[in-house]
């Protein structure tokens, strides 16, 4: 086991190295043993989160539906003139690109077609 230092202290934690003490990947020992429980004790996680959420949630609805509904409305007022601009700018693009798409298709279309008369035609005079 390294002890850290004070260099390893002042260091912000994004500039730690894999190797350093203060930044472990291994599995706590319970779950060393049968990685199995993972999934199990994370579901069962999530399942007291949203029974404790809702719960907070309904017994302070009185003091969040305000809230919630001025959230909403402000949302849908700023997102609306930006949904605009990116349904056009998208619709552009994509008569663009469907355009050159168009192109490709019919440029190696028909090179494919007429490779595909000559295998026809090849095989025809065989016979």
């Amino acid at each position: 086991l390294k002890l850290l230092n004070s260099r390893d202290c002042t260091r912000p934690l994004c500039e730690l190295s894999a190797e350093s003490p203060l930044r472990s990947t291994a599995l706590p020992p319970w779950a060393a043993a049968n990685k199995r429980l993972l999934l199990p004790d994370t579901m069962i996680t999530a399942i007291c989160a949203f029974i404790v959420g809702t719960g907070i949630g309904a017994f302070n609805s009185e003091s969040l539906n305000p809230c919630l509904s001025q959230t909403f409305h402000l949302t849908k007022q700023k997102t609306g003139p930006l949904a605009k601009q990116v349904s056009l700018k998208v619709a552009e693009h994509g008569t663009t690109a469907m355009n050159i798409a168009k192109e490709k298709v019919t440029e190696h279309g028909t090179t494919a077609m007429n490779l595909a008369k000559e295998k026809v035609n090849s095989m025809r005079n065989k016979q």
